[in-house]
């Protein structure tokens, strides 16, 4: 999964749609908080996806993910 800053999605939109479309996923962070994730749109994502995000197997796997975006977010709880 391709994590990205919604300033660096806005100025290279083109090449993350790029990746959608072959398939990858991206994850969206405002000032590393996951806020989205773009999916391909033949994808299955189960039922109350949402709701995930508030529990800390889901909510680790984001941080993890977010981490490469700027560092010192190590145990952050996220909504």
């Amino acid at each position: 999964m391709k994590t990205v800053n919604i300033s660096n999605l806005k100025a290279q939109l083109s090449a993350h749609i790029q990746l959608v479309r072959e398939g990858e996923e991206v994850l969206v962070c405002d000032r590393n908080t996951p806020v989205e994730r773009i999916v391909p749109f033949g994808k299955t994502i189960r039922a109350g996806a949402a709701a995930d995000f508030s529990r800390r197997s889901h909510a680790s796997l984001e941080e993890t993910a977010c981490q490469g975006v700027v560092a010192g977010t190590a145990g952050k709880r996220f909504r």
